[in-house]
Parts: C-alpha cells; structure tokens; sequence
C-alpha cells in the first residue's frame, strides 16, 4: 500500500488527528508543560476540564490510544496520583519505532517540478540560459553523498549516550568531566565504531540495574541529561548510592513484568465472575526517569552507611567504579 500524499509534510498532527478530536490537543499540551527535566504528570480530569471535553473517559480513551501509536510514553504510573507521561516529536517517533513510519504521509510535488531543476522549457532556450548542454544533468563528485544506515531506537539512546558522555560540563565530579569533543562524531565515525552505552556514559548505572533485575536499561535523551544534572547537583558516587538504594528497594518500586489483575466479567445471563488478566501498561519501561520521580527518599537512603554485604553489593553491582568503598 503506498503512503497518502498531502500537502504538507508528515507530522505528529497528521497521525494522531485520526485517533479523535482531543489526542492533538492532549499532545500538543504535553509537548508546551514538559521540559528536559520533567514530565509531564496532568491528570485525566485536569485535561478534560482544560479542553472543555464532556466527560473524562473521552480524554482518557484517546490518551490511551495516542500512547498505544507510540506519541506518548507512560513513564510511570503512581496509585492514587497522576501517572507520569512524556509526548514524542513526530522525529522521536520515528526513530524509535521505524517500523512504524511506513505509515507517514508523504508531500506531493508540485505540478511542474522541473522548475526546481532549472531545466529550460520551449519558451526559455539554451541558448538564453548561457548553459552548455553537458552541464544540464552534471553531478558533481560532492553530490554523491552515502546515504546513512537506519538506526533502531536502541542504537538511538547509544549515539546519544556516547555524545553526551564525552560533552559533560566543566566541574561535574563524572571521570569525564575534564574531557570534552570538539565536534560530534559523523557517521562514518559511528560506522566504524560501535557505540556502547555501557562504556561511554556512567559505566555503573547500566551494571547496576543489571546486577539486580538480570535485564538491559533503556533510557532516552532526556534522561541522560538529567542524570548529568542530577550527578553535577549531588556529585557521582552519591548519586549511584541513590540509584543503588532505588534499584535494590524492597518491596521493588517499579515493574519488571505486567502486574496480574482481576477483571470484572459480566455474561448474557447477567451473571458476573472475576478473570484472570495482566495490565501491561504497569510495567516500567524507562527505569531511570521513574527513579528521578522519586529521588528525594533514596538520597536520604544514599548517605545512610551501608553494612559490609551492602557494601560488597554495591562494589560488585558498580563493577568497582568507586574503588572498594570503605563507607
């Protein structure tokens, strides 16, 4: 099936204005509230007072239906307050779900293209442009650009974890502080190596997470850049302490699983029971923006003193970042 053509570019709008006639409006509104270092946490009932909706399950519906297409992320849902979301640009979008964006519209020519290609028509002779006629279809050497490969979102949130490491600010107490890139690495650069968030941006907070739930921690841009603020604030090895505590609380404030739930059903007969179901919207998919929603206990935790299995623990989950910590 071949994409529709419009006359415009493909765009977030374009996507989400097929889902109702709130879940533009309802993106829009967390693309202005949210920042770098904050999502955006507006409950259901707030949005459908704002946009005047008729009922909050209409709100609710096409929220839902916009974080299923992909344009807006549950970062983490909180019983009994608002659950933390984060709406994607339309660029985002596609590079985290490429497989999706076979479905985007595409900008019609216009009627006589060959007026950007300067080609001369019967009323406008060669001879008139001053152009030879070998020069009509040249392509310069320059021209012959290699066209970059397709990145997943994973090797995504690598190539921006890679920059980010190397260009964190002057005085932060990470090991790279004192090292800084004169220019983001081009493509062929990336090509040749492959990037590894693991080795390029904080070594322990991607060990530590696997050291305790045995799976790979996915982050975005936005969550790299406010861990450097975060470190450059409360300085990297209470930082990690923070994140050790967070990780390796019980009982586990995050969701490694869909959460089993009961379900209400209800027969022809009238007759209702209780089914089995798993909701997996509950589980926490960006571990580390959770964790920034909840600092403040676990930096209470970080300056606590840790036992000698605590200790080791945290040695052992950091890969001995740290050196053997003695406190």
């Amino acid at each position: 099936m071949s994409a529709p053509t419009t006359a415009f570019h493909c765009s977030a709008d374009w996507h989400l204005t097929r889902l109702g006639k709130y879940a533009v409006p309802i993106h829009s509104l967390m693309m202005r509230v949210q920042t770098d270092g904050l999502d955006f946490y507006g409950s259901v009932p707030n949005m459908a007072e704002y946009f005047g909706a008729g009922n909050e399950h209409t709100i609710r519906k096409q929220l839902h239906a916009a974080r299923d297409m992909g344009f807006i992320e549950e970062i983490e849902s909180r019983v009994g307050n608002s659950t933390f979301y984060r709406a994607l640009t339309h660029k985002e979008w596609k590079a985290k779900y490429p497989d999706r964006a076979g479905s985007c519209c595409v900008k019609r020519e216009k009627d006589n293209p060959s007026h950007k290609m300067q080609v001369p028509q019967e009323h406008n002779p060669l001879q008139k442009m001053q152009v030879l006629p070998s020069h009509k279809m040249q392509v310069l050497p320059l021209q012959k650009m290699h066209q970059p490969p397709a990145f997943n979102a994973r090797q995504v949130s690598e190539l921006v974890s890679e920059v980010v490491s190397e260009q964190s600010p002057e005085g932060s107490s990470g090991r790279n502080a004192s090292h800084s890139l004169s220019a983001i690495p081009s493509l062929s650069q990336t090509e040749q190596q492959k990037p590894s968030s693991e080795e390029n941006l904080r070594p322990w907070v991607f060990k530590i997470w696997k050291a305790e739930t045995s799976k790979d921690l996915n982050v975005r841009k936005t969550d790299l850049l406010r861990l450097e603020r975060f470190i450059e604030k409360h300085g990297e090895q209470k930082a990690a302490r923070a994140w050790f505590a967070y990780v390796n609380a019980e009982p586990r404030p995050y969701h490694l699983e869909p959460v089993e739930m009961a379900v209400k059903r209800k027969g022809k007969n009238g007759q209702e029971w209780l089914e089995g179901a798993e909701d997996e919207s509950k589980v926490t998919t960006l571990p580390l923006a959770a964790f920034f929603a909840v600092t403040p206990g676990y930096l209470v935790a970080a300056d606590e003193p840790l036992d000698k299995y605590g200790l080791d623990k945290f040695n052992k989950a950091s890969g001995n970042y740290f050196g053997r910590m003695a406190t």
